[in-house]
């Protein structure tokens, strides 16, 4: 994947889809399909990605992912299937 990120390129590269391709999906959150941006990479996924990319994000000096993620689902009304379940697990005790 680093060497993948070092690779010139025509397009401006927004961030990576992760899913699982032996699924099939329907509309809406689902917990197999994710998207990160570049910078988010070496703090999710220890991954190194070039300077220019860490440079571009302004969020990296704001929390980092795990406050960008929060702030994008607040802002779109998404929940976190996660949460609710380690909220189920706390209730349960």
């Amino acid at each position: 994947m680093e060497g993948m990120m070092e690779m010139k390129t025509k397009y401006f590269l927004d961030g990576l889809l992760f899913y699982h391709s032996q699924v099939l999906y329907s509309p809406g959150q689902n917990p197999l399909v994710g998207w990160l941006k570049p910078w988010m990479l070496p703090e999710i996924l220890n991954v190194n990605v070039p300077e220019k990319f860490m440079k571009m994000a302004e969020e990296v000096n704001q929390g980092g992912a795990r406050a960008f993620i929060e702030k994008f689902n607040a802002e779109h009304h998404h929940h976190s299937m996660i949460q609710a379940d380690s909220d189920m697990a706390d209730e349960e005790e």
